[in-house]
């Protein structure tokens, strides 16, 4: 058993990747970014991370998004053909797909590939800190809060009732005193929303430190 096996939790990765790029005006998620896809950033530190598997919700209707997203460990691609409905229906479609097994779900944007291993286990760390389990635990930069957000399974049933674009900000706000925040130690990591966001992807190299990760356990984790 690796390292990596040993850090494993029983949390699953839902990769919310349904998005239909309108502000980029071209698939964002394919574009390139240090020699591969932006989505394959995001998917590679999922991997490394300590979660136990992962799903990934695709547009199906983005030629070469599938393909982008089906590699060997990554254990369930969900072709979501609701894109119309809103967020709502990737949230609900990724969390269909989560083992009986798995106490949470922690959700990943796939439009942010500046978020590392680290990160993602910072949060299942503050999961399993105490013998109680959070209900929720939310990433927090500088007090601005941002993802990855990890929900536990007792609120899966509380996402049913979401419709349209209402996300998981509703039952942030419906818990807001039982979230759980774990302090990143760093600025936000931007989304890739516009060309703009795209352009100034440019100033990231590969060298700086933020990539700079090594993903190990935590003292609680």
């Amino acid at each position: 058993m690796n390292a990596i096996e040993q850090l494993k939790s029983r949390v699953w990765g839902i990769i919310l990747a349904a998005g239909s790029s309108k502000r980029m005006g071209s698939p964002k998620l394919l574009l390139p970014y240090q020699n591969k896809p932006i989505l394959r950033h995001v998917l590679d530190n999922s991997r490394k991370s300590a979660l136990m598997g992962r799903t990934i919700v695709v547009n199906p209707y983005i030629p070469g998004l599938m393909e982008a997203a089906s590699l060997p460990d990554i254990e369930t691609v969900f072709l979501n053909f609701n894109t119309s409905e809103g967020l709502s229906s990737s949230i609900k479609a990724g969390l269909s797909t989560v083992p009986k097994e798995a106490e949470g779900a922690l959700f990943l944007l796939a439009d942010q590939p500046l978020l590392t291993c680290c990160d993602i286990n910072r949060v299942i760390g503050h999961f399993y800190r105490d013998k109680t389990r959070p209900l929720i635990v939310q990433a927090s930069y500088h007090n601005q809060k941002g993802h990855p957000v990890l929900f536990h399974r007792s609120l899966f049933l509380e996402f049913n009732s979401l419709t349209g674009e209402r996300g998981g900000k509703v039952i942030l706000q419906n818990y807001k005193n039982q979230v759980v925040f774990a302090d990143m130690g760093k600025s936000i990591e931007p989304d890739i929303d516009t060309v703009s966001d795209y352009e100034d992807l440019a100033i990231y190299d590969k060298d700086d430190e933020r990539f700079v990760c090594v993903c190990k356990r935590y003292p609680y984790l």
